[in-house]
């Protein structure tokens, strides 16, 4: 029970940063698209 806890807590944390990655680069390329 404790195993499977804590893998998924892993997964968790491994989306939110995924996530986190994925809408800076977003924000970086709009900034980009914005200021030319």
């Amino acid at each position: 029970m404790q195993n499977a806890m804590a893998t998924t807590f892993k997964l968790a944390v491994i989306r939110t940063t995924h996530f986190t990655g994925m809408t800076t680069d977003l924000s970086v390329q709009l900034a980009h698209v914005l200021t030319g």
